[in-house]
């Protein structure tokens, strides 16, 4: 028994020394911007508009994600997030679209979102998105008329 603490004893130790790399340069490849502009779009035909837009920009080797953050102006429990690649245009250029009302998430991924983005550079997004949000269940929603015209 000795045997057994002792070995699980060495092993902890030597495992405690072992660490990560630094994540301190992590932080330095992502930018938050305050934004400006026009977010609006119809779920299930309704229409709703986003402020307090902002936009992360997080870079990586080779590529930047461009991450758009609102909240609806009437209702501060509704929010909505938009990824997409910064630079990229058409269609296959937004990646994820998250709607989150009072808690519950609806989101669709790249297969579900279809896009127009006309502009995305250094300080400004342009384009147009549709597609059907669910939740884990299921549940969903139709959201239509998405337009973007942000400046950052």
């Amino acid at each position: 028994m000795k045997k057994i603490l002792y070995t699980f004893t060495l092993l902890f130790l030597a495992f405690s020394f072992t660490s990560c790399s630094d994540d301190s340069d992590d932080n330095q490849n992502i930018i938050i911007h305050n934004a400006t502009g026009t977010l609006t779009l119809k779920l299930n035909g309704e229409s709703r508009t986003f402020g307090t837009l902002n936009v992360r920009e997080e870079r990586y080797d080779g590529y930047t994600d461009l991450i758009i953050q609102g909240t609806q102006k009437d209702d501060a429990t509704k929010s909505i997030t938009i990824a997409l690649g910064k630079n990229k245009l058409g269609s296959d250029s937004v990646y994820f679209v998250q709607y989150i009302n009072n808690g519950t998430h609806y989101q669709m991924g790249s297969a579900t979102v279809t896009a127009d983005i006309t502009e995305s550079n250094d300080s400004k997004i342009i384009g147009t998105f549709s597609g059907n949000l669910t939740t884990i269940n299921m549940d969903g929603l139709m959201l239509t008329e998405g337009v973007l015209n942000i400046s950052y």
